[in-house]
């Protein structure tokens, strides 16, 4: 039976030169994931496919399970940082633009690893995430928070915690329930528009800001 502690690399890269073989570990897992599915993704396959020996990757990972795990905390990573680092353009642009950048951003990321993603969490345990999950959620509140308060005329939320509660679970579930089912309509401009419109008449309170 696999525990928590499978799940967790043996070490992770201090130096450029292993950073590579790392990332080489777990680019090629996840694509023997993809391209040959889970029952043919073995730790032999996928140090075989990163051009390392098996021995390598033991150094690094004790199971494929734990590859796996840090594949969904990098894809999770990237996402956060892409979605938050929307917030540095709150200054020069207005706020509905800013909403619709935090949406597109998320789609894009999604657009990027639909198959993968699906696979790996019906792999890995979700409770393994729940701290992770926790620090972009207090990252993203730290950004919704500044913008709530630079726009106290055309806000319309009452409580700021329930609401960015609320629609970060919104726009996080219908995405993923998107890109786990019928991925092709995160390609689907009009479905994006109607995402980003019931956000934006969510959070702001003066309707002609809204797209």
């Amino acid at each position: 039976m696999n525990t928590d502690t499978s799940y967790k690399p043996r070490k992770r890269p201090s130096q450029a030169r292993s950073s590579v073989t790392y990332n080489a570990i777990l680019e090629s897992a996840a694509r023997v994931l993809v391209e040959a599915g889970v029952e043919s993704t073995t730790t032999n396959k996928i140090a075989e496919t990163a051009g390392t020996s098996i021995g390598t990757l033991y150094e690094y990972f004790p199971s494929k399970e734990a590859i796996f795990a840090e594949l969904i905390r990098k894809l999770d990573q990237q996402m956060a940082d892409s979605v938050i680092s929307v917030f540095s353009t709150m200054t020069i642009v207005k706020p509905a633009q800013l909403i619709e950048a935090i949406v597109r951003a998320r789609v894009k990321e999604a657009v990027s690893f639909p198959e993968l993603d699906k696979l790996l969490r019906a792999l890995v345990p979700a409770h393994l995430f729940k701290l992770q999950m926790k620090n972009t959620h207090s990252r993203f509140y730290d950004g919704m928070k500044q913008f709530v308060d630079s726009n106290p005329t055309i806000v319309r939320v009452r409580n700021v915690d329930k609401s960015i509660e609320l629609g970060t679970l919104v726009v996080e579930s219908t995405i993923r329930a998107i890109a786990a089912n019928t991925p092709e309509r995160l390609h689907d401009e009009d479905f994006i528009q109607e995402l980003i419109d019931l956000m934006c008449r969510y959070i702001l309170d003066d309707q002609s800001y809204c797209p």
